[in-house]
């Protein structure tokens, strides 16, 4: 059964309640992301999305072997068909003539909006970030994750979570940091 996550509200749904989430209980979500496949799916293409990746090439990931198929031949005898993965392709720059192999950099999975920015300026050592570079970060992580989206969409998306949601504060204009909860009490208590 395929799950999906809802980019407005964050909330994971089972394939037979998208269509009631998003007339009745999100009326604005506009795109749902495959939980196994991580591929952003509008309201109209989430619907014919039935199958996805198996579990085993979920969790063995570039390690996971398909089983043996066996093939009947030209003369009716079995054959034994091996398929093998295709490796993980990996990118390859030229300097000075010489063939690098560039340093992967740390995957980080789309976890929503919400929680995805958090995570990213969590791993910051004073959970503060500027506004472009975290945007950028935020983009090549959706890219990463197969999430598509429109440029303009994104942006509006981004400022969005950025000025509704109380845990992230614009920091001289141009840097975001992300308040800890007890941060956002004293910051409560202060000003009542």
């Amino acid at each position: 059964m395929v799950s999906f996550l809802c980019e407005v509200c964050d909330r994971t749904l089972k394939k037979k309640q998208v269509e009631k989430h998003f007339r009745f209980e999100c009326r604005g979500a506009y795109g749902f992301i495959c939980i196994d496949c991580k591929k952003c799916f509008s309201r109209e293409e989430q619907a014919s999305h039935n199958q996805c990746i198996s579990e085993q090439e979920q969790t063995y990931g570039q390690y996971y072997k398909p089983k043996d198929k066996k093939v009947k031949g030209e003369n009716g005898e079995a054959k034994t068909v091996e398929t093998k993965p295709q490796p993980a392709a990996k990118e390859e720059t030229k300097q000075n003539g010489k063939t690098h192999q560039a340093e992967e950099t740390e995957e980080q999975e789309w976890k929503g909006w919400k929680r995805t920015l958090q995570s990213i300026l969590m791993k910051q050592t004073d959970r503060t970030m500027k506004v472009k570079n975290l945007r950028k970060k935020m983009m090549s992580v959706a890219k990463a994750n197969g999430i598509e989206i429109a440029e303009k969409e994104f942006d509006e998306t981004f400022d969005l979570y950025l000025k509704n949601y109380s845990r992230f504060r614009l920091v001289d204009g141009n840097e975001v940091k992300f308040l800890r909860k007890y941060e956002l009490q004293l910051e409560k208590a202060g000003k009542a």
